[in-house]
């Protein structure tokens, strides 16, 4: 989803990018011979400033129960590219998540507070940051969260199949955070291209709401009628019969460090809900 417009974003950017792109049956980034090869035959023919890793096992849940292929892709695979990266003298960007945090803080999440995931999602990918930046010095992070866009599984998409089926839908309202538009996103990553910042930094669309109160905004904006009901986490793992990984609370981000270091304001979810729709 963020890979595919990335690669239009970046095409279509006035800072003229040329882009290579692989997709899984290119690159298996768990494989590091593969990843090594690939990456160096990219730096012998073209002169490469970045190598953007977009792969990633996201299926939260299914990370509870798959945690050596979840654990091998987020972390492993996030090394294999950022050592082949550094070694052609290339940057390495590692696309990371609001779930590295506990999510017990009242505040929005700035980037130096600390770490500690509440799901094995969350853990395997804070692993991948620390092998990036263990591998390549030069690393830019970027954490986002609940991401929605037109080449992907989504949120909203789902919203919209369960209104077609008719069924009332109950929604988890006591989980904070920041619906972010993927074409927003890419924009942004495409910015901070032209900057010398390294280190990790948080980016999403602004504003914040819970699921239920992005569902409400999905079906205000669409003009549809639904029958809406909020519910808390605790009913929701109750309602479905199988594992359930635990969500941080409050995922809001403090975006003070991009808006002062590369003077990058994010437009509110709404709008890229609107464009979206």
């Amino acid at each position: 989803m963020l890979g595919r417009d990335l690669v239009d974003t970046l095409l279509a950017s006035p800072f003229e990018f040329n882009v290579l792109a692989w997709d899984i049956d290119e690159i298996d980034i768990t494989k590091s011979e593969e990843v090594v090869e690939k990456i160096g035959e990219a730096g012998a023919n073209l002169p490469v400033k970045y190598v953007i890793n977009c792969a990633a096992y996201t299926n939260v849940d299914g990370a509870e129960v798959e945690r050596e292929r979840s654990y091998e892709i987020n972390a492993i695979g996030a090394k294999n590219v950022a050592a082949a990266t550094a070694s052609i003298g290339a940057r390495t960007i590692y696309i990371s998540t609001d779930y590295i945090f506990r999510g017990d803080k009242s505040d929005p999440l700035v980037e130096k507070d600390y770490y500690n995931p509440v799901n094995y999602y969350g853990s395997t990918k804070l692993a991948g940051e620390e092998f990036t930046n263990s591998m390549d010095p030069k690393a830019l992070i970027i954490r986002t969260q609940w991401l929605f866009g037109p080449h992907g599984k989504n949120f909203v998409e789902t919203m919209l199949a369960l209104h077609e089926r008719g069924n009332l839908i109950k929604v988890v309202d006591d989980q904070l955070g920041t619906p972010t538009y993927t074409l927003h996103l890419a924009d942004a990553i495409g910015q901070m291209m032209q900057s010398s910042h390294s280190g990790a930094y948080h980016i999403s669309n602004s504003g914040s709401t819970s699921w239920f109160g992005f569902a409400k905004t999905i079906f205000e904006l669409a003009e549809l009628e639904v029958e809406l009901v909020p519910i808390s986490t605790e009913d929701y793992i109750k309602s479905v019969n199988k594992i359930v990984a635990e969500r941080p609370r409050n995922s809001v981000f403090n975006m003070a460090k991009i808006n002062n270091d590369a003077n990058l304001t994010m437009r509110d979810w709404r709008e890229g809900l609107g464009e979206y729709l």
